[in-house]
Order: C-alpha cells, then sequence, then structure tokens
C-alpha cells in the first residue's frame, strides 16, 4: 500500500526538482495573476506568447480568470499562437493546509512537441525503421502525405508506402497483445 504525502511535507528543494524536470510547462500563480513559481518549459512556453517576461500571458490569465470567476476545480483550454503552435492550458487549485491565500496550478503544454514524443514512443513500440519514424513524427504532427515528401524530398507514392507499412506493424503489434 502507498503512503500520501501531504504537499506541506514535501521539502522545497525536492519539488523543485520534480518541477524542473516535468516535460510540460508547469506553473503556480496566486488567485490574483501573480506568479509564484514556474519551470523552464513553462517559461518557454510563455517567452513564445508574450514578450513581457514579467508578466503572465494574457491567454492563459483569461483561462484562469474563467476557472476563478465560475468557481470551477478545473478547467481545459487550447490557444493557438501566430506561428500556428497549439498550447493546451490546464489550471486547477492548489490547495495546501500551509498556504494562506489560493493558488492554482497552470500546467501548459506544446501539443506539437506532446505528439511528437507519442510518435517516438510508438515508434519504438511497433519497431519502425528509421525513415518510418521520419515519416510518422511528421504525420502526427499534421502534415498531409504531400508535405511529408516535400519536407523529407521523397516522392509522395514512397510516403504512401511508408505509412501502409506503419500501419501493418500496428495492427501486428496490436493482434500479439490479445
Amino acid at each position: 500500500m502507498m503512503n500520501t504525502v501531504a504537499y506541506s511535507d514535501v521539502p522545497e528543494s525536492v519539488f523543485q526538482v520534480v518541477v524542473e524536470n516535468l516535460i510540460d510547462g508547469a506553473m503556480v500563480l496566486t488567485n490574483t495573476g501573480e506568479l509564484v513559481v514556474s519551470n523552464s518549459h513553462a517559461s518557454q512556453i510563455c517567452r513564445h506568447l508574450t514578450q513581457n517576461l514579467s508578466r503572465v500571458p494574457q491567454q492563459v490569465w483569461r483561462c484562469c480568470q474563467t476557472l476563478i470567476e465560475n468557481q470551477l476545480k478545473f478547467i481545459e483550454d487550447e490557444i493557438k499562437t501566430d506561428e500556428a503552435v497549439a498550447i493546451r492550458i490546464r489550471a486547477w487549485w492548489l490547495a495546501s493546509g500551509s498556504i494562506d491565500q489560493p493558488h492554482l496550478l497552470v500546467m501548459l503544454e506544446d501539443q506539437h512537441q506532446a505528439a511528437e514524443y507519442r510518435a517516438k514512443a510508438e515508434a519504438c513500440r511497433y519497431g519502425l525503421t528509421d525513415r518510418e519514424t521520419q515519416v510518422w513524427l511528421l504525420r502526427r504532427a499534421g502534415y498531409s502525405y504531400k508535405a511529408i515528401a516535400a519536407e523529407l524530398h521523397i516522392a509522395e507514392d514512397t510516403v504512401k508506402k511508408h505509412i501502409k507499412s506503419i500501419h501493418c506493424k500496428r495492427d501486428a503489434n496490436e493482434w500479439s497483445d490479445c
């Protein structure tokens, strides 16, 4: 049986290491929008969204305000940047007996990066070749067959053959799990 540990019992240095090593961006905000702590991934995403590094990006704060104003426990939204990058925002209340003021935990996920991680894991699981992996990474990122062909400097028919091979390997893997 696993013992649970209260947030206040975790040493601050351990908490900082855990937060910094998350793949997603993580921020803790006060209910007035002041940044308490953020990991490097959150800082990078925020820099991408705004030039003013001392403030939480307006798109992120609007999501948090909806959570606060509607007295929700959790909220999830997605924003698109000018470069068509999708950022998934998830925010919820962070409760701790030792904190006087309510805080929000905000997770920021770069959807393109998340798709890349999933594609790499699938490539490994299905035993894809290096070229199939390149094709699959682009396909999972939303590229069309034509765009994949242009990006990899191969014929569109070659892309179709790779995709067919990938699907065969996926199907074989799923049938072997039965």
